[in-house]
């Protein structure tokens, strides 16, 4: 019985066999890091948003105190403007006072819904955005 050609092509391969295998590894290895990293930057995206999201949500509810304090000044203010206890330059401060507030609100409630929709999209991993950019 002698040695058949194919086994000694096993024999001799055995280095290119180990070759393919590290190489195989390696990129095995390569695609799991590559996983992690995204799977962490995502992580960190939703995190952002939503901490974005909650520091716009907790300014929205001072702002909209704010409003309505502004709202009460300008009541009495005109209360005393119409009793004759005051002049009218008081009011006028108070309305100023409440529409800036009003403008306050209004972009806290902007940037508000731009970190919902941020938020959104982070939770979604960018599901649907290009049939909406569309």
């Amino acid at each position: 019985m002698g040695l058949r050609p194919a086994a000694f092509g096993s024999l001799f391969s055995g280095g290119a066999n180990s070759a393919r295998l590290s190489a195989a590894q390696a990129r095995a290895e390569q695609a799991r890091l590559a996983w992690r990293s995204s799977v962490l930057a995502a992580v960190e995206e939703v995190e952002n948003a939503l901490a974005g999201y909650n520091r716009d949500s907790r300014l929205v509810a001072a702002q909209t105190k704010l409003v309505g304090n502004a709202e009460e000044s300008v009541g009495l203010t005109r209360d005393s403007y119409e009793y004759g206890e005051s002049e009218f330059f008081p009011v006028l401060d108070a309305e100023r006072v409440l529409l800036s507030s009003r403008q306050e609100l209004a972009g806290a409630l902007r940037q508000q819904s731009l970190n919902f929709i941020k938020l959104s999209a982070a939770a979604a991993g960018g599901i649907g955005l290009k049939a909406a950019a569309s």
